[in-house]
C-alpha cells in the first residue's frame, strides 16, 4: 500500500506543478486515461478549481467538458457551471474556452487515477497537506 500512495502521491505532484494552458483546437489531448485539472473564475470573479479523471482524456475533456449539448448529464462540472447562470449550450462551450485552463497528466492505471484524483483534492482543500510527508 506505501508503494501505492507513494506512486499517487508522485502523479499529484507532477499533475500540480504542470502549468495549465488555454484551450484550442489544435491542443493535442490524449485519447489515454488520466487526472485533470480545470482552473477558471466563476462569474463572481471567484478562481475556483475543479478536478477529474477519466479513462479518455480527450473524450471526457473535450466531448464532456467543452461540448455544446444543450444537456450536462455527463459533466458534474458543467452542472457545477450551470449552477452559476452558465446556460448549457454553445454559450457554456463559448464561456470555458475563454474563461478556462487545463492541465493534466496521463496515468495509464485507472484506479491509481482515482487514488491520484482524491490526493489531489485533499491537497487543494489543504487537508492535513498529503502531499507532504
Amino acid at each position: 500500500m506505501d508503494e501505492l500512495l507513494r506512486k499517487a502521491k508522485q502523479y499529484a505532484e507532477e499533475l500540480l506543478k504542470k502549468e495549465p494552458i488555454v484551450y484550442s483546437n489544435e491542443l493535442i489531448i490524449p485519447k489515454k486515461s488520466g487526472v485533470y485539472i480545470i482552473n477558471f473564475v466563476n462569474p463572481s470573479d471567484e478562481a475556483m478549481v475543479y478536478v477529474g479523471e477519466g479513462k479518455d482524456l480527450h473524450k471526457r475533456l473535450v466531448q464532456n467538458h467543452l461540448s455544446a449539448s444543450e444537456n450536462g448529464e455527463n459533466s458534474v462540472f458543467r452542472k457545477k457551471l450551470n449552477r452559476l447562470g452558465i446556460h448549457f449550450g454553445e454559450e457554456m462551450k463559448d464561456w470555458i474556452i475563454e474563461n478556462c485552463l487545463f492541465s493534466w497528466i496521463e496515468i495509464p492505471d485507472i484506479d491509481m487515477c482515482h487514488l491520484t484524483e482524491k490526493l489531489v483534492i485533499a491537497h487543494l482543500r489543504d487537508r492535513e497537506n498529503l502531499l507532504n510527508d
